[in-house]
């Protein structure tokens, strides 16, 4: 079969892991971070505990695509796209249902700076606490019910 075969189809909760924390550093307060720029590519954000092996692995799989469209896609589309492709497919049928709207046209970054004050603080592990998600949901704009 082709396209990646990270630890048979391994590869697609990575890539589904790369899309959220790509856009998990979005905050509402100044509309600041997300995946726009894609800098999660970058130092500081590739390196923060909850990229470990995520930021790597998922450019490594994407880097083909990436390759056949050059500069037509940007990493912040691709990366977005990929996430939502693997939730479109998950099923098992693979219909491509739920339909996820995608919205094409975000940048990317040259450099990543400007994003180390936007590091995850909700690491979803038992080191979490109920200030810390309180404060990611005011932050990312989510009410209760939507997190």
């Amino acid at each position: 079969a082709a396209g990646p075969q990270v630890e048979e189809e391994g590869w697609k909760p990575l890539l589904v892991t790369f899309a959220y924390n790509c856009a998990q550093t979005w905050r509402v307060t100044d509309h600041s971070g997300g995946c726009n720029g894609a800098r999660i590519r970058f130092d500081p954000g590739k390196s923060w505990r909850a990229n470990a092996g995520v930021v790597d692995e998922g450019t490594a799989i994407l880097q083909p695509v990436k390759d056949q469209f050059g500069d037509s896609l940007t990493w912040a589309d691709l990366i977005v796209q990929a996430g939502t492709y693997v939730l479109e497919t998950a099923n098992d049928n693979n219909k491509g249902e739920p339909k996820i709207p995608f919205c094409p046209g975000r940048s990317d970054d040259t450099d990543g700076l400007d994003w180390e004050h936007l590091e995850p603080l909700v690491f979803g592990d038992f080191s979490d606490d109920l200030t810390g998600l309180k404060d990611y949901w005011r932050r990312s704009g989510l009410t209760f019910r939507e997190m």
